[in-house]
């Protein structure tokens, strides 16, 4: 704990260097197109937060997409504006390739198919969309579905943080009262012997 507090005391500038440094580094970094499409993928895959990145471009993305060709824009011309509106480049590449296959004449729902950014419950739905030619009610009620979802995994996250942020505090104010006490003790039972 001393050495620690002496890290700190002594050597504070150095920190504060250190993280300005690693904060340049990732945004320089992050405005390449191979440390943007990285850093989102790495994004993706964070436990819960992932889960909740991917319901929230998905959203995004399907009331974009269902808005435009709601109003009669063309299908390609409606995924180009979607991808470019989906801030994860990991999404925006995939829906690239979308369109490629769409200009193919391949369907988007063939084309999503076995495709794990996009979920089969969505997947599902477009192939419905393909059949009934009722886009605009089916992406409608896709990104309904994950709004509620985003929002049920946000209330289930600040039920969890809660407990661990407890517990995180609980054992730093044990380290320090031990590392205080401890000495102390120590002294005791020497004083004892003598």
């Amino acid at each position: 704990l001393i050495a620690v507090s002496d890290v700190f005391a002594n050597y504070w500038y150095v920190m504060i260097l250190l993280v300005v440094m690693v904060v340049l580094f990732v945004a320089i970094w992050k405005q390449t197109p191979s440390g943007k499409y990285i850093f989102d993928k790495m994004l993706l895959r964070v436990p819960v937060f992932g889960s909740l990145i991917k319901k929230m471009v998905l959203s995004k993305f399907s009331r974009i997409f269902s808005g435009l060709v709601s109003s009669g824009v063309s299908i390609v011309e409606s995924l180009k504006i979607a991808a470019d509106s989906v801030w994860n480049e990991v999404y925006r590449q995939r829906v690239i390739l979308l369109i490629d296959d769409v200009k193919q004449w391949i369907k988007i729902g063939d084309s999503l198919e076995w495709d794990e950014l996009f979920p089969d419950m969505m997947v599902q739905m477009i192939q419905v969309w393909e059949q009934t030619a009722k886009l605009d009610e089916t992406i409608v009620r896709v990104a309904d579905f994950y709004d509620e979802q985003v929002d049920n995994v946000v209330l289930s996250i600040n039920k969890l943080l809660e407990p661990f942020i407890s517990v995180f505090l609980a054992i730093v104010v044990g380290f320090i009262a031990m590392a205080i006490m401890q000495p102390i003790m120590n002294l005791a039972d020497i004083v004892g012997e003598s």
